[in-house]
């Protein structure tokens, strides 16, 4: 990122939370201080799910490079630089429910009294809880810059089940007419399964966003499709023009193709939660949107067969050692 580019951000590179941790933070800013969105992208919340950063690094080289005229303003976040750096989902607490207000409050304010007498000590809130906290002054600083048309996010995940790529939404009109642009199924209810994720986080700080699950963890299909997604949304919100995207029409096929005989639109209607020490292991072969029916075997745990509550479809089962979430059961929706 050019020197001109990141000093249109002056309250972002003003946010200096320890040494060196801006640079692993930010993957990339660009504006060109003219009418339209606020897009904040956030990849690697999970430290094992690199797509979405890489993705972002892609897309932010190509505008650094080619400087093409843009409505807005765009910024790319890393979630979890310690986890990014070892692999790993997260290394103490899973970063995407550690994002409640009121925690991330009195967190601050636990660091506000720590260094209050101004001489340097060991940090008050340390871990996954640290980033939690660095991640919300950012967005709190960026969320009173300027006027935009719409304040937007997109939180870039992979899941470790194949099958597909899908935005998951709070079912509002807004939120609608920004997943719509993807052409991938969408994900009602889960945010009522979840707490004190980063989606949750910024609906309450009123802005208007996706998350938007691009595949496997590790695959090149995860990859494509969060490129792919990233140039599809920055056209289709009027950020860019088509002719300025390389491969414009390849990358709008490839959302299409990875919605190919997939739903619509599914709602949530269970969560089968894992805990430490449970021995949840899911049996091979389930990917999303795999349908099952009531009673049919899933999983085993210390307790002994897991079998399906209800008939529906499976979504993200769980094939990483980390993790809270064993599967989810969705139905088909009327869209």
């Amino acid at each position: 990122m050019s020197e001109s580019s990141l000093a249109e951000f002056p309250l972002f590179m003003q946010t200096r939370m320890s040494p060196g941790l801006e640079t692993e933070r930010l993957i990339g800013a660009y504006t060109q201080n003219r009418e339209g969105n606020q897009l904040l992208f956030f990849g690697g919340i999970h430290g094992n799910e690199i797509s979405g950063v890489k993705a972002l690094q892609r897309v932010f080289a190509h505008l650094k490079k080619h400087r093409p005229s843009f409505r807005g303003s765009v910024v790319g976040l890393a979630g979890n630089p310690p986890a990014l750096a070892q692999g790993k989902r997260y290394l103490e607490r899973d970063l995407n429910r550690l994002f409640d207000l009121e925690s991330l409050r009195a967190w601050q304010l636990l660091e506000s009294e720590h260094g209050q007498d101004g001489n340097e000590r060991p940090k008050a809130v340390t871990g996954e809880a640290r980033e939690a906290l660095e991640l919300y002054r950012i967005i709190e600083r960026l969320v009173q810059t300027g006027t935009p048309t719409q304040r937007i996010f997109v939180d870039l995940h992979a899941t470790s089940a194949s099958g597909g790529g899908f935005s998951v939404i709070r079912d509002t009109e807004a939120n609608r007419e920004i997943a719509a642009r993807m052409h991938l199924p969408l994900i009602f209810g889960l945010e009522t399964q979840l707490q004190a994720t980063l989606m949750n986080l910024l609906y309450r700080m009123g802005l208007t966003g996706i998350v938007f699950e691009g595949g496997q963890i590790g695959s090149t299909e995860a990859l494509e499709v969060h490129t792919a997604g990233i140039w599809t949304l920055l056209t289709g919100l009027g950020c860019l023009h088509p002719k300025d995207v390389p491969d414009y029409r390849t990358h709008i096929n490839r959302m299409i193709d990875a919605a190919e005989g997939l739903p619509k639109a599914v709602q949530t209607r269970y969560r089968h939660a894992v805990q430490p020490g449970d021995g949840f292991a899911m049996l091979p072969g389930f990917g999303n949107f795999h349908p099952v029916r009531s009673g049919d075997l899933l999983a085993h745990d210390h307790r002994g067969p897991v079998l399906a509550p209800q008939d529906g479809m499976l979504l993200m089962p769980l094939y990483q050692q980390q993790g809270e979430d064993g599967f989810f059961l969705v139905d088909s929706v009327d869209y």
